[in-house]
């Protein structure tokens, strides 16, 4: 009798639990739905984010080896510095989010000025991509050479060991680094066949092969580097960032990070 009773007052309970479940997740999407129709749009290019295609010469047992540089985010696949465009006083333009984004994802790896950005790296847009389409003008595509495992990991254990690290809290979102050789990328991302939604949303994704041959899944970055899927956008875009030569840049030992130094820490700085 009382498992007849158990069993009737799951059944009676399943639906509402379920009808609660379903509101809450449509909530959710019109919040979501409302966040963006509200968030700032860049003024110069009419965007709401961007970011940068890091592309670099990987030393790998002496041979040099053009590669893309990805980073793990804590919660999603393997991606590129990239983020929301946030307005004044953060943002003036979606450039200053594209810097922003490389310096804190890169756990203050790498540091360039919006101006620079201009001046070397390659635009979405750029006439040096063959049709001059590519992403969206919001985007770039930058190569800094020198780059290592190493740099990047004392960085990031420099800022996790730091004792106001909770303040640096945009500058942990990563948590490893990645170097994608730019001959595994081409052949996945023709043969591809889920829609570009899906990738964006991390429902399908592609797997390539690092250069120490590990499997790396790519989610919303195989949907930057796949442009517009009539052309291999992004990845054009980094071809042409290789092709046109390294920043140059100088070495900042210990960053002051947010008024904060980070003692142990590699910046590469670029410069004219």
């Amino acid at each position: 009798m009382l498992n007849s009773c158990n069993s009737i007052k799951k059944e009676f309970n399943r639906p509402l639990i379920y009808d609660i479940f379903y509101e809450w997740k449509k909530l959710l999407k019109f919040k979501e739905k409302k966040k963006n129709k509200y968030r700032p749009v860049c003024p110069s290019t009419g965007k709401r984010g961007g970011g940068v295609l890091l592309v670099t010469e990987y030393d790998h047992n002496e041979v040099l080896e053009p590669c893309l540089v990805v980073f793990k985010h804590k919660k999603r696949l393997w991606e590129c510095p990239m983020g929301k465009y946030d307005g004044p006083p953060y943002h003036n333009t979606v450039v200053d989010t594209a810097c922003s984004e490389l310096y804190e994802e890169t756990s203050c790896l790498i540091k360039i000025s919006s101006h620079l950005l201009l001046e070397k790296g390659v635009r979405g847009g750029s006439d040096l991509i063959v049709g001059g389409r590519a992403l969206h003008d919001g985007w770039f595509a930058l190569r800094v050479d020198g780059l290592s495992r190493s740099h990047y990991e004392i960085n990031l254990k420099s800022i996790e060991n730091h004792k106001d690290k909770k303040k640096l809290r945009c500058f942990r979102e990563m948590k490893d680094i990645r170097f994608i050789p730019l001959r595994e990328l081409r052949g996945p991302l023709e043969s591809c066949t889920a829609s570009l939604d899906d990738l964006n949303k991390e429902k399908k994704i592609i797997i390539v092969k690092d250069i120490d041959g590990k499997e790396t899944k790519l989610g919303k970055l195989a949907r930057k580097l796949m442009g517009n899927k009539e052309d291999l956008g992004g990845l054009d875009m980094v071809e042409c960032a290789f092709i046109k030569g390294p920043c140059k840049t100088i070495l900042e030992k210990d960053p002051i990070v947010k008024k904060k130094k980070i003692i142990g820490a590699t910046t590469f700085v670029v410069i004219p």
